[in-house]
């Protein structure tokens, strides 16, 4: 930083203009480093969002929210216990055409990342965990555990064919979860005790205010 002004002020006594290249060198350094921040502010803020709207969901359901598993370095934004099961809910607050044909997926045109794989991982992940946890409830409550990706940006304009995984905006997202639990796939008592050792054996942090 001094080294920058330095440069600056030797650069105005030789030519007002060379005094620019420092200034233009660190904002195009700072720039990619803006677009991560802006980013994960961005994430953050759709995470909390779907916290906030879980909330919702009726007593015989419990939710852990940003879980990050022993061993694993990706975090899961939310898991659902309850009626509908476990269920993974990976958030993306991406803005503008989002759009998936067989699993292929793409933001206003251009190739955006598997975010269905991700959150299927997730699911697979926390599947096994709980299984090495609990394996007494490995061909009953732990038989399956479902994953949704929902898109919480207002401007999000979703178009999908065959994700391989349920896909949903923000405002169809409790609904979503609800149908899910016609089944009553899992007991209150399972839905605590499991919530329970996800809480004591993994990283569960407190997202920011």
């Amino acid at each position: 930083m001094i080294g920058a002004f330095a440069a600056i002020i030797v650069g105005v006594m030789w030519h007002p203009l060379i005094s620019l290249v420092p200034l233009l060198i660190a904002a195009s350094q700072a720039r990619p480093v803006y677009k991560k921040l802006t980013h994960f502010r961005s994430g953050i803020a759709g995470e909390q969002d779907v916290t906030a709207l879980l909330g919702k969901l009726p007593d015989d359901y419990v939710v852990v929210n940003d879980v990050v598993l022993p061993g694993q370095r990706g975090n899961i934004d939310h898991v659902v216990f309850g009626p509908c099961g476990i269920v993974v809910v990976e958030t993306k607050r991406y803005r503008g055409s989002i759009a998936c044909h067989q699993g292929r997926w793409s933001q206003n045109g251009r190739p955006l990342r598997n975010v269905g794989r991700q959150a299927n991982q997730g699911a697979i992940a926390l599947r096994e965990f709980l299984r090495r946890e609990h394996p007494e409830l490995r061909s009953t409550a732990l038989r399956w555990v479902d994953s949704i990706v929902v898109f919480t940006h207002p401007l999000c304009r979703l178009k999908v064919d065959r994700p391989g995984i349920t896909t949903t905006r923000f405002s169809e997202l409790l609904g979503v979860i609800l149908s899910k639990g016609q089944g009553n796939r899992l007991s209150a008592s399972a839905a605590q005790k499991l919530a329970h050792t996800l809480v004591r054996e993994a990283r569960v942090r407190d997202l920011p205010a």
